[in-house]
């Protein structure tokens, strides 16, 4: 019996399907015991994951694994600060109010060092865009529940709000806010100032535990709520609808770039969905086991799963990853004396399809002076006309596939050569003509010619009335624009009339004639003698 495999990837905006004879999980290399309950991406590109009290990582996409932190009690959650690339660990808590806290590596991952908030029951953590570390606790002591926030990444903690809540869950968004999901009494609030007040958003009820919460590309709010429930706004949490029941509990929500959604169930897998929560299918093929604690997304688009006992990774990219950021190459940055139609160049991206670039007299690019889009080349040559002499410009560039653009180049800036305008003229028009007008760079040596007509002179030139030169063949160092005008005169003739013998007769034209003119006699006489 003969058997036929068909396999393809099918791209579709930007999102990787697979054919039902392709898992979509591969194991890793991670063979260690217990629940992960986190997992990230660092950002040199390690994998950081937290399994039962001890920190593991991988520095070659999950094939191997070695542990680096063993910290003596569970751990529930990680975060990083994007810009510095500080790593943050919770810790639990004992029900005799013992472990706990907060742990920072410096060092993507490999070392650990207790940074504050010992016995609190850290359950959740993250980082804002303004770099400030906020942590959710949930308490069976006084004082111990709420937000907690940190303005030095964890030397020192102070309380944020929210201090009667237990903090389930806490999330930031792109714009600096950040949002607290409390247990128990369902609610979810919003800071929009670094924590210092909190805005309720909507309360389900004593009943409910907003165990997470994410934002989609579309700006869509989703919640999970411990119960097999997920929800979802269209109007910022104002109202609510059910979108999905897993009857399991769901552990974890997240986007991808592609604006995939993800849900981690513990009990249940991984299901997605690709219409911004309409439908939602599940993605287990291949996964080791359907505990899923925890889901990241490295920078490749791969995603991850932290599981009971294992790390699994998904066989291909579930979207399409933007181009890395071009470097830009030439024109050098603060340059001078560049042409008014240079080409611009910067290093090719391997997965850029396209490229875009801007040239600007404004270093925020207020408006372009050049707008390239869609170009194949890692280059582009600025037409004639579009650049002024002597001016700055700032340009960058950036790379384009079907996964979108990449961020801009950092800007650089020229100083295009300073140039001046010589014109030439002829007076009069007839007189001759003028060659050697034009644009000349500052300092070059002009050289003007006055060519006389037949039957014309060359005088002088002269500019703005005064006389410059009496050669026809005039040069000088250009540094600044001049208007000069060649002078010409017509040559003269005399002619002269008379008679012989004198009293034969009388003659008349005679005089002063230009060259090319014929003498007219109004009238000759002859007398008869």
């Amino acid at each position: 019996m003969k058997a036929y495999l068909f396999s393809f990837i099918v791209v579709f905006l930007g999102i990787t399907s697979y054919t039902k004879s392709q898992n979509f999980w591969q194991a890793t290399g991670y063979s260690y015991g217990g629940e992960v309950n986190a997992i990230i991406q660092a950002n040199n590109g390690n994998i950081v994951a937290c399994g039962n009290d001890k920190i593991y990582i991988s520095t070659n996409g999950g094939t191997t694994w070695s542990q680096t932190a063993s910290l003596s009690y569970e751990l529930n959650c990680i975060t990083k600060n994007d810009t510095n690339g500080y790593l943050f660990v919770g810790r639990n808590a004992s029900s005799s109010n013992q472990y706990g806290g907060v742990y920072r590596s410096i060092n993507n991952g490999q070392s650990w060092v207790s940074s504050g908030l010992p016995n609190r029951r850290i359950k959740t953590i993250t980082v804002n865009t303004n770099g400030i570390v906020f942590t959710g606790s949930k308490g069976d002591y006084p004082n111990h529940t709420g937000v907690y926030k940190s303005t030095d990444n964890g030397t020192n903690w102070i309380p944020s709000g929210l201090l009667t809540y237990d903090i389930y869950i806490l999330y930031s968004d792109n714009n600096g806010n950040v949002f607290a999901g409390t247990g128990n009494d369902g609610a979810l609030f919003k800071s929009p100032d670094n924590g210092s007040s909190w805005n309720l958003i909507y309360s389900w009820g004593v009943t409910i535990v907003i165990q997470a919460f994410t934002i989609d590309q579309s700006g869509n709010y989703f919640i999970t709520q411990g119960n097999g429930k997920i929800f979802k706004s269209i109007n910022q949490g104002a109202s609510w609808v059910e979108v999905y029941n897993t009857y399991e509990s769901e552990t974890c929500l997240l986007v991808n770039q592609a604006n995939t959604i993800y849900c981690g169930i513990n009990g249940g897998g991984v299901i997605k969905s690709e219409d911004a929560g309409n439908i939602w299918t599940a993605i287990n093929s291949g996964l080791t086991n359907v505990s899923v604690q925890s889901l990241t997304i490295d920078t490749l688009c791969y995603l991850y799963a932290g599981l009971v006992n294992s790390v699994n990774k998904s066989i291909q990219p579930t979207c399409i990853i933007p181009p890395g950021t071009p470097t830009l190459i030439n024109p050098p940055n603060n340059s001078t004396g560049i042409s008014l139609t240079p080409t611009l160049d910067w290093t090719d991206v391997s997965t850029a399809n396209t490229y875009d670039v801007q040239v600007s007299t404004s270093s925020s690019f207020s408006s372009t002076v050049v707008n390239a889009q869609n170009l194949t080349n890692s280059s582009y040559t600025i037409p004639t006309g579009l650049l002024s002499s002597g001016t700055v410009y700032y340009w960058r560039a950036r790379a384009v596939n079907s996964g979108g653009p990449s961020p801009w180049s950092i800007v650089w800036n020229f100083t295009t050569i300073q140039q001046y305008l010589i014109s030439t003229s002829s007076n009069p028009s007839s007189g001759g003509t003028t060659t050697g007008g034009g644009y000349y760079q500052s300092g070059q040596t002009a050289t003007v010619i006055a060519t006389p007509s037949i039957g014309w002179n060359f005088n002088n030139w002269t500019e703005n009335g005064n006389v410059v030169s009496t050669n026809a063949t005039y040069s000088f160092t250009v540094i600044a624009n001049r208007a000069l005008v060649a002078n010409f005169s017509q040559i003269n003739y005399q002619i002269t009339t008379s008679s012989n013998p004198t009293s034969g007769g009388t003659t008349s034209g005679g005089g002063t004639y230009n060259y090319g003119l014929t003498p007219y006699s109004l009238d000759t006489f002859f007398k008869k003698v």
